[in-house]
């Protein structure tokens, strides 16, 4: 088996104590989906930037941003400007940003579509994506109230063309992840063998 080979060369082993890195397969991390972009949330983000970026960064950031979700964690890439905005727009050079949220942090107990003002306590914003024009958000968020205060911790993720389907995704791949105590096989997760 080839992943057995690559595991006894580089000595890949789940034994960190930090639960939520322990992949299914030590030698690989799964990705389980990932979200297609909306057309239009690069149409707002074009008008957003400044319009002599317009030309030399807009390819850059549609060919750089994505949200993938693997089965133990969120990571994302909305590039832009960035601080260095100046540099950025006279090298014609977009900035990543990426993010990654494992799926045992605080905001990542839950996940859905962002609403007019739901999931309740989070985001509170009437239009979270510009009523669709600008794709559709995904919602990452700790479950549970706080008394009725806004307190709920979450982290918003823009201009998705299927929120639900991501947060299908994020659902069944924490469910996964917890049932398996982050170290058997995941289901569905395929071993590559030599014929």
């Amino acid at each position: 088996c080839i992943r057995d080979s690559i595991n006894a060369e580089y000595g890949a082993t789940n034994n960190s104590n930090f639960a939520a890195i322990n992949t299914a397969d030590p030698g690989a991390i799964r990705i389980v989906h990932r979200a297609e972009f909306h057309n239009g949330y690069f149409c707002c983000v074009k008008l957003a930037l400044c319009p002599w970026s317009l030309c030399c960064l807009m390819d850059q950031i549609r060919n750089r941003t994505y949200l993938n979700i693997h089965e133990n964690r969120v990571e994302s890439n909305y590039p832009g400007c960035g601080a260095s905005a100046c540099w950025s727009l006279l090298c014609c050079k977009a900035e990543d940003n990426v993010n990654v949220l494992y799926m045992d942090h605080k905001n990542t107990e839950n996940a859905a579509k962002a609403g007019v003002c739901t999931p309740c306590c989070t985001h509170c914003s009437f239009f979270p994506d510009c009523c669709g024009i600008c794709g559709q958000t995904l919602v990452l968020y700790k479950t549970g109230y706080c008394g009725g205060l806004c307190c709920r911790t979450f982290q918003v993720l823009p201009g998705l063309k299927d929120a639900d389907a991501a947060a299908t995704a994020f659902r069944n791949a924490r469910h996964n992840l917890h049932n398996r105590g982050c170290q058997a096989l995941a289901p569905g997760a395929q071993l590559m063998t030599r014929l």
